[in-house]
């Protein structure tokens, strides 16, 4: 019964159409510089979207977020991992919303409600949205790695990756991100070279990079496109020192797999897959580390250690 209010919840929550992730992976794998919603063009289409919009807002703060802690329960005794799989999209979408745009739940607003004693009709714990995805991301999210040892559960693994990325864009300072992007990048890059080896064992290469506009090998390049770029994005999250793994993934699948070029000349579509793209994205996070918080390696933190206990000592 659970499983399916979860099925249905996010069939009225989750909206590929809107999705900021869904359309950064696009715009990698096919190497496409315009994020633009379709919605955006279309007035007709803005006003379904915004309606959906608020129906998705309704359901996230009136109906699962008051009922989190049970239904982290719910999933934490799950015995399917299909239905764990299912369950896990819906509530990483409601902790999103609360962390980022609750009335009641984003960390700013609860700062500024730190010394009430009461808060409106719901108490303190049943609000505090980080420290449920903290339990989430500890109890549900990196037990999938550990647990998830046949093929069968790649599912799994990679609804709990996409979770601990999305998770970890609404967190960017929490202490379970790097920990959470290391174990789904991990997943992700087995995904990949299981990919590739499957690939080549049916002699499939020559038909990948091959431009044929009947070529049936177009699927399995994007299933592989797809995953490569939501590994970069895993990437992201961990230190620079340990990317090298998952950018040799990433390497090995756009340079032997994938077409140089898009095939959009020969399908009329522009949403088709390239190597372009992805060595776009590789080369940004060789070059390129983002936050400085992330990564510090043990050398570095031992100079700040000595620099701080030097001027202590000169204090």
């Amino acid at each position: 019964v659970s499983i399916a209010s979860f099925e249905a919840l996010g069939k009225l929550t989750l909206d590929p159409n809107s999705d900021e992730l869904t359309a950064e992976v696009k715009s990698i794998a096919a190497n496409i510089s315009n994020t633009t919603f379709s919605y955006e063009n279309d007035s007709g289409t803005f006003e379904s979207a915004r309606e959906m919009k608020e129906m998705q807002s309704k359901i996230w703060e009136h109906v699962l977020f008051p009922r989190m802690q049970r239904v982290l329960h719910r999933l934490s005794i799950y015995s399917s991992i299909h239905h764990l799989a299912k369950a896990i999209p819906v509530v990483t979408a409601a902790f999103v919303h609360a962390l980022t745009q609750g009335p009641d739940t984003v960390p700013a607003r609860r700062a500024m409600q730190c010394g009430k004693s009461t808060h409106a009709k719901r108490g303190w714990m049943e609000s505090d949205a980080e420290r449920l995805v903290a339990e989430f991301v500890d109890r549900i999210l990196l037990p999938c790695f550990v647990q998830c040892n046949n093929k069968s559960d790649d599912a799994l693994k990679r609804s709990s990756a996409v979770a601990c990325i999305r998770l970890s864009s609404a967190c960017p300072l929490a202490r379970w991100r790097v920990p959470a992007c290391r174990n789904a990048a991990f997943a992700l890059s087995q995904q990949v070279d299981e990919i590739i080896t499957s690939t080549s064992s049916q002699n499939q290469i020559a038909s990948i990079t091959a431009v044929s506009e009947s070529s049936s090998a177009i699927p399995a390049a994007e299933t592989l496109s797809g995953t490569a770029a939501i590994l970069l994005i895993a990437l992201r999250g961990i230190p620079v020192n340990e990317r090298t793994p998952g950018l040799a993934s990433v390497l090995r699948a756009a340079l032997l797999l994938l077409p140089a070029h898009s095939l959009s000349s020969l399908s009329q579509e522009s949403d088709r897959p390239s190597r372009s793209g992805l060595l776009a994205e590789v080369a940004l996070l060789v070059m390129l580390d983002g936050n400085k918080e992330i990564g510090l390696t043990s050398t570095k933190l031992n100079i700040q250690d000595e620099n701080r206990n030097e001027k202590e000592k000169v204090v």
